[in-house]
């Protein structure tokens, strides 16, 4: 029998400086990284599952149709990050685990 590990993608949400990108490359292992709306078709059978797949900023006009298929067909990571909860696609938002990214004080 094939044991197959699905990860659930996860999405972080925080304001500017809240380090979001930097949780997400936390997460991910030399991730491709693309925009949300520049996002293009990926053969996501090709790429490595234990590299992973970074999706900035889907607040701001995403992709959505490939964006929710990449979700569904990659078997890898899939992080994606955004500003705001509300204003990430519901499509998008139902797929995914969500993360708030808190900002820590500097000493």
């Amino acid at each position: 029998m094939i044991d197959i590990k699905i990860k659930r993608p996860i999405i972080i949400v925080g304001k500017s400086g809240t380090g979001k990108t930097t949780k997400a490359l936390d997460l991910l292992d030399d991730p491709i990284i693309q925009y949300a709306n520049e996002y293009s078709i990926l053969d996501n059978l090709s790429i490595p599952i234990d590299r992973g797949i970074l999706i900035e900023e889907v607040h701001y006009k995403p992709n959505i149709d490939l964006i929710v298929d990449t979700l569904l067909q990659y078997r890898g990571q899939v992080v994606l990050t955004s500003l705001n909860q509300k204003d990430v696609p519901k499509q998008i938002f139902n797929l995914c685990k969500l993360k708030r990214a808190n900002a820590t004080a500097l000493p």
